[in-house]
């Protein structure tokens, strides 16, 4: 018959929870591992003498043992208990058997069976323990090894037995002991157990792991032997430091939290516990420890707060449960800090109140934030309503949950006609509102982040009117990153289209007038190289524009006029000038010349800085050509004059030339004579020579002045000095004034400047005012006054030549009419004098000017511009 003792086995610890069993047990009370693992043993076990204890020492047997079978059968039983100590638990192996199946021949069985029992016992144990379990001998070779040994380690027990425990216990060695025995384990060792100690062990696969080891030593014929539990303590450690870790992470959070916790009694001083977060929120020094409860009521608690916190706790102590507060503190150093206070009240033991435990929290900075949130808060509304763009907020449907003023004002509606109503279907016109409403469900469903969108579009106001928009949007998320929204901000721009519409055409038209301008156009980069060229400009100059463009402008301009034109854009790109305007020459594709005014301008980006030329140019050859014939024309026609005024005045010449010959002459035959009579000394001789050489230049001058002053040659402009002109033709003006019997005189400063002109152009312009004032002064009986010649300076930047005679003067009715060309008062005359004079004057940027004169005749005044002063 098989033995109970050897099936029936349950494992206990710390002598409640199950934690192992044999399948002897399953037998005897029909629970299964499942059943009952993790179970308090007081669901099966129970002692039927209430005052016997259930588990007894080590070998003795318990006689006072019921069993609760599964399916309710109480079964009396009786149990043979072996403690033993793990680290901080206690463990215990129950033998148990039924009292009413075993008799007194059980006591008294064969000693093979009891060994035979004795070793299924251990064995049914090494099964049912859920630690590792091991045998060794004296030398530390392994026995036993069971099923959670292998789970552990990873070795198989045939693998295993026969090997030293070092295998597995690295640190194991052979010490002596105090009476000379040896300990495979590494430590001395009583019969029983050791108390646990944590060491290092290895698995199969060289893994390290952390275990708490108990060594046990028995006695027996072959010797002693050792049993180990060992125990894999890694979950234990990872959890003693996790709640280390935990511990650390709740200081640091209650401090970073302002939070603090409490537990005490109520009513009564029972402080059961404070966190030092506590201390420091109500400003109290831990090492003075808690204070009572009437100190905190009275001293602590802000006055203005200190009714209302004493009633909620009163009210509260009447019911129980959860209590909020929200009150002020005033801590000792007289600052006032905001608090918030969560307490669950709960029923003590009887009589003894509540029991009291809840947090603290330090909320003045909260409160702090809040004011300033609620401060930010009302400034952004103001900003909202102040800000030039719409700000509109709607949900996922479309339908307005925040409007701002601008957006109001700009539909011309009301906030409380909106809010709540779909947007689209208010102010999206309806031709554009499905591509609309698709974009916003584009936006809506979008995926990731919530990205801004730009859009641009038309809206619809109340009044009917409509406004172009572009929307910035962005989708509105809530913490948990689910969509609730889309918040748009849109800025009116339809003034800007209308302008960027405007600029369009603008640019079109500009486009076009290039094209088709009819002068020429180009544009060129800031080094100089064609950008663009019109059809015009490729007329000028005979080239496609596909040849002229890329090409460096100064290659077509003339090689004598290039620096100029490189030096005025270098001025113009340096800001040393504003604008160009000069005339230079072009070559032709067939070479020819081609004479232009181009006028250059710098075109700059919106951040100012250089970015072209624009050059209008426009061809003057036919003019420059025509320009040449006239000025020639003027110029044969001055000759005509020149010679008609010498005409006019060859009288005068006539006598001016007789005198010298007629000296010359009378010289001639007086020395003629003397020779002849040879009554004539050398140095008389030399002296009538003398007289007949001063009388030849005299004749010489006057025919050089005529001749210079008549004859034909090109126009030379050139700095010219007055006070000569004045006094070349006073040389001339003498001769024609003393055959006419009118005196004449000359007048100039000293020190006049310059000017830019033909000499014998401006003498012919003087002479010819002389000869008519001469004209008019015939005229008259009294010729004394004269004429007089004036050059002086006027103003910063002028000279005045004036003629002023004492003649007939002119007459109103001809006034007008006096440069006309071809009107004359004289009867011979042929009307060109003055219209002549008045053309050179203008050709010298001058003008030819008269008045009356106030004692009678006429003052004729030409005007001309001055060269700068040289530095």
């Amino acid at each position: 018959m098989q033995n109970p003792f050897s099936t029936a086995v349950l494992s206990l610890k710390n002598d409640d929870e199950i934690v192992g069993m044999s399948p002897g047990l399953e037998e005897l009370l029909g629970w299964t591992a499942a059943d009952l693992i993790g179970q308090s043993v007081d669901r099966i076990l129970s002692a039927s003498d209430p005052a016997a204890s259930m588990l007894l020492p080590d070998g003795k047997i318990s006689e006072h043992l019921q069993g609760m079978r599964q399916d309710g059968q109480i079964l009396d039983l009786e149990a043979k208990s072996r403690h033993w100590r793990t680290g901080q638990d206690d463990f215990t192996t129950l033998f148990l058997r039924p009292r009413n199946r075993v008799g007194e021949d059980i006591a008294r069985g064969e000693a093979l069976d009891r060994a035979r029992e004795l070793e299924e016992r251990w064995a049914a144990l090494l099964d049912a323990s859920p630690d590792a379990i091991l045998i060794t001998d004296e030398a530390g070779g392994i026995e036993a090894f069971n099923a959670s040994a292998e789970r552990l380690f990873g070795w198989k027990e045939e693998e295993i037995l026969g090997r030293n425990i070092a295998t597995i216990l690295p640190a194991a060695s052979e010490e002596e002991t105090a009476g000379g025995e040896t300990h495979p384990f590494g430590a001395p060792t009583e019969a029983g157990s050791t108390d646990a100690t944590e060491t290092l062990a290895v698995t199969a696969g060289g893994k390290t792991l952390p275990v708490e080891l108990s060594v046990g030593r028995a006695a027996g014929p072959a010797g002693r032997s050792y049993i180990a539990i060992i125990r894999d303590i890694t979950h234990r450690q990872r959890v003693a430091a996790d709640l280390a870790h935990s511990e650390s992470n709740l200081r640091m959070a209650q401090a970073l939290a302002h939070l603090g916790s409490f537990e005490f009694s109520y009513p009564g001083d029972g402080i059961m516990y404070w966190s030092e977060e506590v201390f420091r929120i109500l400003g109290l020094d831990p090492g003075k420890g808690v204070p009572a409860l009437g100190t905190l009521r009275d001293e602590i608690l802000h006055p203005d707060d200190r009714n209302q916190v004493v009633s909620s706790v009163l009210a509260a102590s009447r019911h129980g449960g959860v209590l909020r507060l929200n009150y002020r503190i005033l801590r000792r150093d007289g600052t006032v800090r905001h608090v918030q206070t969560a307490a669950r009240m709960q029923v003590a033991e009887p009589g003894d109140g509540w029991r009291v435990s809840g947090t603290i929290l330090d909320v003045t900075e909260r409160r702090w934030t809040e004011e300033a949130l609620r401060t930010e808060r009302d400034r952004a509304e103001l900003y909202l309503d102040l800000v030039g763009v719409i700000v509109v907020a709607v949900d996922t449907q479309g339908n307005i949950t925040m409007i701002n003023r601008q957006g109001l004002d700009t539909l011309a509606v009301e906030e409380e006609e909106v809010l709540g109503r779909n947007f689209f279907h208010l102010f999206i016109p309806e031709e554009f509102r499905t591509s609309v409403l698709g974009r916003f469900r584009e936006l809506i469903d979008s995926t990731g982040e919530a990205a801004l969108r730009v859009d641009e579009g038309w809206i619809e106001t109340r009044s009917g009117g409509r406004r172009f928009i572009r929307w910035r949007n962005k989708k509105m998320l809530d913490p948990s990153g689910k969509t609730v929204g889309v918040l748009g901000a849109g800025e009116d721009i339809s003034d800007q289209r209308r302008i960027e519409d405007q600029l369009r055409q603008a640019e079109e038209e500009l486009r076009l007038t290039f094209k088709h301008a009819p002068i020429g156009m180009a544009t060129l980069d800031l080094e100089g190289h064609i950008l663009s060229v019109n059809q015009s400009l490729c007329n000028m100059l005979g080239y496609r524009d596909s040849e002229l463009l890329g090409l460096a402008m100064k290659e077509i301009i003339h090689q004598d006029d290039r620096a100029v034109a490189i030096r005025l854009l270098r001025q113009l790109l340096t800001g040393e000038i504003e604008y160009v305007r000069h005339e230079k020459r072009y070559f032709r594709r067939d070479g020819s010349t081609m004479h232009g005014i181009v006028r250059y301008s710098l075109i700059h980006d919106p951040r100012g800085r250089p970015l072209m030329f624009v050059a209008q140019i426009v061809d003057r050859t036919e003019q420059i050509e025509a320009e040449l014939e006239i000025r020639q024309h003027r110029e044969r026609m001055a000759q005509v004059s020149r010679l008609g005024t010498m005409g006019e005045m060859a009288a005068g010449i006539a006598h001016e030339l007789n005198q010298p010959l007629t000296a010359i002459s009378n010289y001639v035959q007086a020395c003629q004579r003397l020779i002849g009579n040879q009554a004539i000394e050398r140095h008389e001789l030399q002296q009538i020579l003398g007289k007949v050489g001063v009388q030849a230049r005299r004749a010489g001058m006057v025919i050089q002045g005529l001749r210079r002053f008549v004859q034909r040659k090109s126009i030379v402009r050139e700095a010219t000095n007055i006070n000569q002109v004045v006094r070349d033709v006073m040389m001339l003006a003498e001769l024609d004034c003393r055959a006419n019997h009118i005196p004449i005189t000359a007048e100039a400063d000293e020190e006049l400047p310059r000017v830019q002109g033909d000499p014998i152009q401006l003498q012919q312009v003087l002479l010819n005012l002389i000869r008519n004032a001469v004209d008019s002064m015939t005229e008259i009986d009294n010729k004394e006054p004269g004429i007089s010649l004036l050059a002086a300076v006027r103003g910063s930047d002028e000279i005045v030549i004036s003629v002023t005679d004492h003649g007939t003067g002119v007459q109103e009715k001809d006034a007008a009419r006096i440069f006309d060309p071809f009107f004359t008062t004289k009867q011979d005359g042929m009307g060109l004098g003055l219209a002549l004079s008045r053309s050179i004057a203008e050709a010298h940027g001058g003008r030819l000017v008269f008045t009356d004169n106030p004692a009678g005749g006429t003052i004729f005044s030409l005007i001309l511009p001055t060269l700068p002063e040289e530095e």
